[in-house]
């Protein structure tokens, strides 16, 4: 569907990127659209929450190939991210966007990462004041997984199962993954 906003303006000044975070995110993010010509009726950024979504890739392992993702054949060679590292990552986007912004925790494929791990993380994600939406392709998405990251704070899972090829041998249960959903209350959306 092609755009049908209002047009874009030219912006009347400098636009310096932000040296250190914002007493105000939300206010700053509106002063910013505004000043770049991109508020409108339509735009999400800046009515609720800074920004419109963050994603935190906690790794870049995948074991589909699809047509067009920007990670590599070689993803699976790839280490994933020290803790720490994701911990550093949450504080600046506690820091930039404020508590409640929805973040995607993305990859290559979350569900790859130690089962663990990837509970601390939306465990820490939900303490910070953020809202942890799951984004996987629901191979390894289990009742039981789903259940637990519910738990820990998961607001959202969002199953995305396009461009898929070279995933012979893999099976998706839909009617598993239908089950795990309703059980936990949420809405995904599917393609």
């Amino acid at each position: 569907m092609p755009y049908r906003g209002p047009p874009f303006r030219a912006i009347s000044g400098p636009f310096e990127p932000l040296r250190e975070p914002s007493p105000d995110p939300l206010a700053d993010a509106r002063q910013r659209l505004r000043h770049t010509g991109q508020w409108s009726a339509h735009q999400m950024a800046g009515r609720r929450w800074p920004v419109a979504g963050v994603s935190l890739e906690v790794t870049q392992r995948c074991k589909l190939d699809c047509t067009l993702c920007y990670l590599s054949d070689s993803s699976e060679a790839v280490r994933d991210f020290p803790l720490e590292e994701i911990y550093r990552r949450i504080d600046v986007i506690v820091a930039h966007d404020g508590p409640g912004s929805d973040v995607q925790v993305s990859g290559g494929e979350p569900t790859l990462r130690r089962r663990c791990e990837l509970l601390t993380i939306v465990a820490r994600l939900a303490s910070r004041g953020l809202l942890p939406c799951l984004m996987t392709n629901g191979i390894k998405a289990t009742r039981e997984l789903l259940t637990d990251l519910a738990a820990a704070g998961l607001a959202d899972v969002a199953f995305v199962q396009r461009f898929m090829r070279g995933t012979a041998g893999l099976r998706i249960d839909r009617s598993t993954l239908w089950r795990a959903m309703r059980s936990l209350g949420e809405a995904a959306c599917t393609s």
